[in-house]
């Protein structure tokens, strides 16, 4: 089964879908957020090499802050729905150009439900 098929036959399939596509961006966003690393061209750049680093320390943290902000606020969403985030990435194939699979969103009655497609 592909992962786009997972919330298929489920009330609020789309909203379902919507928050599955944000928790997969939201790791992929995190894994991605790096350091830029500036390189010392000689020791008479150390201070401006030293504010530079500085300010790509910040830049980073930012987006780390974004990103746990948006986690959080998509977490609470799926909360509010009485729905619980299933990671089912052995169960199903990734259908999209992303390092990660769709997980399932809803309630463990709905997730034993899918699980039991699969002998499971």
């Amino acid at each position: 089964m592909k992962d786009i098929d997972i919330h298929n036959g489920l009330d609020k399939q789309t909203l379902r879908d919507y928050f599955s596509h944000q928790t997969v961006d939201i790791r992929v966003a995190g894994f991605d957020n790096k350091k830029e690393v500036n390189n010392l061209l000689s020791n008479e750049d150390t201070w401006e090499w030293a504010k530079n680093d500085a300010r790509n320390q910040i830049k980073y943290l930012q987006r780390y802050i974004q990103n746990i902000e948006r986690q959080q606020a998509v977490e609470l969403l799926i909360t509010q729905e009485g729905w619980i985030e299933w990671d089912v990435s052995d169960y199903v194939e990734n259908s999209y150009s992303s390092r990660y699979r769709m997980s399932f969103i809803g309630t463990e009655k709905e997730h034993d439900k899918f699980l039991m497609n699969f002998g499971d």
